[in-house]
């Protein structure tokens, strides 16, 4: 599935820029970043590798966050240098939100207010995450607004990641000077909304219009997130099986009562995910026989990733996350979570 989704050239520069900076000499890491005859960008597969292969041999723990310190405009292309000219950090928002998908293609990002912050969400790439990619993301968009505002302390009011809590984090603490989550549903970052108003000391309204012509050109031929069968499909299985958190006030005896209540509404068959979205079963084959996907596989994947948010959460106990993800035996579910992690789900739990 990850290689549904890509990454674009501009972005991937980054690797090769702070590869120099370090004076780290690593030719495969760039070898794993080969383009495709007549493309301008990689598979998310290939930027996860890279970045895993980057840290492994600089010997960088957190080298998503090293990557966003050195992060500047020129590598995200005509979206960065479009941000670059808008009149404040709320305009700026907006372009990022709306030409989101000529720097990643993939869900996108969602921006929307939430009392008095606005909070901006990326749902997981085809139900994965990856720390490395998603540390990158989140600093860099940090540093651009530290760009843009002249303002090297300024700082969002939250951020959740979806990977599990590092031992340290006391580099993330430094960087960002705000609140950090982790083991989150969603990769998101929250800004105060008066953080909007501060007016960028780059602006250049003249030369924003005709780069949000030109982007807007390069957009048009990109088919919309929002129209992707594969991404309807992929939220409609993680809406049927979500499990909301149990509240702070419920009691044990109520919690456990919860547990074996909650149940899918239905079983989710390729033929009940056709109907819901009003085509029928042989033609949801055919679409994605076309993209060479199976809707088994996507199930499977989305199962595993939901399993992976509730185990870490450690709210749920195994049998009711086997009973919400649709297994009629906690034993299928233990057999599955071994085939896709290769640990059962108690040594999962238990890992360091």
């Amino acid at each position: 599935m990850l290689a549904q989704q890509t990454i674009s050239a501009d972005v991937t520069g980054l690797l090769t820029a702070f590869m120099q900076d370090r004076n780290i000499n690593a030719p495969e890491v760039l070898q794993i970043l080969t383009f495709e005859k007549g493309k301008t960008a990689v598979t998310y597969q290939q930027w996860w590798d890279a970045l895993a292969l980057l840290r492994e041999l600089s010997n960088i723990e957190h080298i998503g966050l090293e990557l966003g310190k050195r992060f500047t405009p020129e590598f995200s292309g005509i979206v960065g240098y479009l941000s670059l000219s808008a009149v404040n950090l709320k305009e700026a928002a907006t372009y990022f939100e709306h030409f989101h998908q000529l720097l990643a293609g993939g869900t996108g990002a969602k921006i929307e207010r939430k009392g008095d912050v606005i909070c901006c969400q990326w749902l997981p790439a085809y139900c994965s995450a990856n720390k490395d990619s998603d540390e990158t993301l989140i600093s860099a968009l940090v540093s651009f607004a530290r760009l843009v505002t002249g303002n090297n302390n300024l700082s969002p009011s939250k951020i959740g990641f979806m990977h599990h809590q590092p031992l340290d984090i006391s580099q993330y603490n430094e960087f960002f000077c705000c609140e950090v989550s982790f083991n989150c549903s969603a990769l998101f970052i929250e800004v105060p909304i008066a953080l909007g108003d501060i007016l960028s000391t780059t602006s250049n309204p003249t030369l924003g219009a005709i780069l949000q012509q030109q982007a807007q050109s390069m957009l048009d031929v990109i088919p919309s997130p929002s129209s992707d069968m594969i991404t309807n499909i992929r939220q409609y299985i993680i809406d049927t099986l979500s499990f909301p958190a149990p509240s702070s006030h419920t009691s044990p005896s109520s919690k456990t009562t919860q547990e074996h209540t909650q149940t899918p509404t239905y079983e989710l068959t390729q033929d009940n995910v056709a109907i819901h979205l009003g085509i029928s079963s042989r033609t949801l084959h055919r679409k994605l026989a076309e993209k060479n996907i199976r809707f088994s596989t996507l199930l499977q994947e989305v199962r595993y990733q939901l399993a992976k948010q509730y185990l870490d959460k450690g709210e749920l106990s195994i049998s009711a996350v086997a009973h919400i993800l649709g297994y009629s035996e906690q034993s299928a579910f233990t057999r599955a979570f071994k085939n896709w992690s290769g640990m059962t789900p108690i040594t999962y739990t238990k890992r360091p």
